[in-house]
C-alpha cells in the first residue's frame, strides 16, 4: 500500500506559515504609511480579515485620540539613527471597542540606506491595561479615604494650625493629625513612615485611627509613643526573617497656651523649630522610630515660651525638594529662620513654603510641612 506524502513547501510558504504561527500580529507598513503585509495574528487582535486591510493606511485602525502621537514616531524613526522604537497604542476592533497594544516599529531600507517602510509587530495588551487601571482606579478611591482622615486647617483665638501636602506618588506615606485635648491644650503629630505606596499608606490610617483612640484616653506625649509602638510591633511585626518590620518616624508635641509651655517627641525625625521672642530652637530627636524595636525608651523635652510662635515640623521630602544634600538644606532654612523677626512672620514662612512645595513637579519622596503659629 502506498503512502501519500505532502509535496514539499517552497521557502515562501515556510517562512509564511512561520509568522503566521507568531502571537504578536507582524504588519509591514509602506513608506506611505499603506499597510502591504499582515500575518494571521492581525485578524485574531483586530477582527478584521487580512484581505479588507491591505492597502488601507495602518493609522485608520488606529484610536483617533493616538493619530498624532503614532505619526509624531514614524517621523522621529525615520529621521534619527536609531532602528527600531515602542510604544503603547490604542487601537479600535472590528466591533468598534477599543483595546491597548504595544506597538514597536523598526525601520525598512533599501541597500542603499534609502527608508522603503517600516515593519511593526503589535502585542494586545487589553487584558493587563484593563486590570492595571482597575488597580489605579483603586489606588486614587484609597486616596480618597486617605486625604479625608487628614485634619482641615485649624485656627482659633489661642492657635493656627495649617499643613502643606504633595505625595510623590498616588499614595502617601505621610500623615498628619492635630487635636485640641482641652481648652488650652493642643496635641500636633507628623509622622513619616518608612517606604512609598500602599502598605506605607495603610499604616498611616492605622496610626490615626489609634492617635483618634489615644487622644481621647488624655495620654500624656511618653505614654502616646510607647503605646503607638506597641501598636506598630503588635500589627507590623512578623517572626519571618526575610520580611521587612515597618516603622515611622514622628514628632508629636503637646502645646499648652495658657501655661505657655510645650512637651514633645521626636522618634528619629528630622528636627522641627520653634522660633518666639527668646529666638529659635530645634526640636531634636529623642528617641528612635516607632515601631523599630519592641521595647524602646522614650525621653521626652518641655520648654516654655514667650509672646508670638510659630512652630514647623515637616518630613525629609521638603528637604529634599530644597537641595540634593540634607545637610545643605537645614543650613538653607536655618538661616532663613535666624532673619530677624522671623518669629512674626508666619504669613511669610507659610507663602515660602507653599511656594516652594507648588514648584517642586516630580518630588522623589512624599512632602509635608506642618505650621503652627501662636498670636501673643
Amino acid at each position: 500500500m502506498e503512502t501519500l506524502q505532502e509535496e514539499p513547501k517552497s521557502a515562501l510558504e515556510e517562512y509564511l506559515e512561520i509568522l503566521d504561527s507568531v502571537s504578536e500580529a507582524i504588519i509591514h507598513i509602506d513608506w506611505d504609511g499603506t499597510i502591504k503585509f499582515l500575518n494571521k495574528a492581525w485578524e485574531v487582535h483586530t477582527g478584521y480579515s487580512i484581505k479588507e486591510c491591505i492597502g488601507i493606511p495602518f493609522i485608520h485602525f488606529i484610536h483617533p485620540a493616538d493619530h498624532a502621537e503614532i505619526l509624531k514616531s514614524l517621523y522621529t524613526l525615520h529621521a534619527s539613527t536609531e532602528h527600531q522604537t515602542n510604544f503603547e497604542i490604542r487601537f479600535l476592533d472590528k466591533d468598534f471597542k477599543l483595546r491597548w497594544a504595544k506597538l514597536t516599529l523598526c525601520k525598512k531600507v533599501y541597500s542603499n540606506g534609502a527608508l522603503s517602510g517600516f515593519i511593526a509587530t503589535m502585542l494586545d495588551r487589553t487584558e493587563q491595561k484593563m486590570i492595571e487601571m482597575e488597580k489605579t482606579n483603586d489606588l486614587y478611591m484609597a486616596r480618597r479615604v486617605q486625604l479625608s482622615i487628614l485634619p482641615p486647617p485649624h485656627e482659633d483665638e489661642r492657635m493656627s494650625i495649617i499643613a502643606y501636602h504633595k505625595p510623590s506618588e498616588i499614595l502617601s506615606g505621610d500623615m498628619y493629625c492635630w487635636f485640641k485635648m482641652d481648652e488650652h491644650t493642643y496635641g500636633i503629630m507628623l509622622i513619616d513612615v518608612m517606604g512609598h505606596g500602599v502598605s506605607s499608606s495603610l499604616i498611616c490610617m492605622s496610626v490615626g485611627a489609634a492617635m483618634r483612640d489615644l487622644v481621647a484616653r488624655q495620654l500624656n506625649v511618653v505614654d502616646t509613643m510607647q503605646e503607638l509602638n506597641r501598636h506598630m510591633v503588635e500589627f507590623y511585626h512578623t517572626s519571618d526573617d526575610d520580611a521587612i518590620n515597618h516603622y515611622f518616624t514622628a514628632i508629636y508635641a503637646l502645646v499648652n497656651t495658657e501655661n505657655q509651655t510645650v512637651e514633645y517627641v521626636n522618634a528619629g525625625h528630622n528636627p522641627g523649630f520653634w522660633m518666639d521672642e527668646t529666638g529659635l530652637r530645634l526640636l531634636d530627636s529623642t528617641t528612635c522610630p516607632i515601631g523599630l524595636f519592641t521595647d524602646i525608651p522614650i525621653e521626652k523635652k518641655s520648654f516654655s515660651y514667650e509672646g508670638h510662635a510659630i512652630m514647623g515640623l515637616c518630613t525629609d521630602g521638603f528637604y529634599d525638594a530644597m537641595a540634593e544634600d540634607c545637610e545643605e538644606a537645614e543650613e538653607q532654612m536655618l538661616a532663613y529662620l535666624q532673619r530677624p523677626g522671623m518669629n512674626r512672620n508666619g504669613k511669610v514662612i507659610k507663602q515660602t513654603v507653599a511656594n516652594l512645595i507648588d514648584n517642586c513637579k516630580d518630588n522623589r519622596d512624599d512632602i509635608t510641612v506642618v505650621i503652627v503659629e501662636l498670636p501673643d
